[in-house]
């Protein structure tokens, strides 16, 4: 992939994840509906399971809210993040279905630390740490 394609697809991803969110929040009755009109490329969906499921490998479902509020904290969505929860929370007897029995809050949460998780990545790869050595293979001998 090329940079400026790595650099739409990242973009793409990033608004797809911060839309999800705001739409959750504000009574989307599940994920899935959430992200239904978003209408991503192919490579987009593939990027945003993966951005899910990295979060929901490196942090527990019951620590969503509070990693997120820790997380937003030293980001400029802070505020953007604390109102989303806020809206969950005042949208918590809306009707909402989660094949993992996350709450609407948790997955607000959980939207926000992909997202962050994302944004922190770099952008484009370094390349090799050292050019210059010639390390083709590891031989331990």
């Amino acid at each position: 992939m090329t940079p400026p394609q790595q650099a739409g697809l990242r973009w793409e991803v990033l608004r797809a994840l911060g839309q999800a969110m705001e739409g959750v929040a504000h009574g989307h009755p599940s994920l899935s509906t959430a992200f239904h009109y978003l209408r991503l490329t192919e490579r987009a969906w593939v990027e945003v399971d993966r951005a899910l499921d990295d979060v929901r490998f490196e942090v527990p479902a019951e620590q969503f809210v509070a990693v997120a509020e820790s997380q937003g904290a030293q980001s400029a969505e802070g505020v953007q993040l604390r109102e989303a929860l806020h809206a969950a929370r005042r949208n918590a007897g809306l009707p909402w279905e989660s094949p993992e029995s996350l709450t609407r809050e948790q997955c607000v949460a959980l939207l926000f630390i992909a997202r962050e998780f994302l944004k922190r990545l770099p952008a484009v790869s370094a390349g090799p740490l050292l050019p210059s050595l010639p390390i083709s293979a590891r031989s331990d001998t």
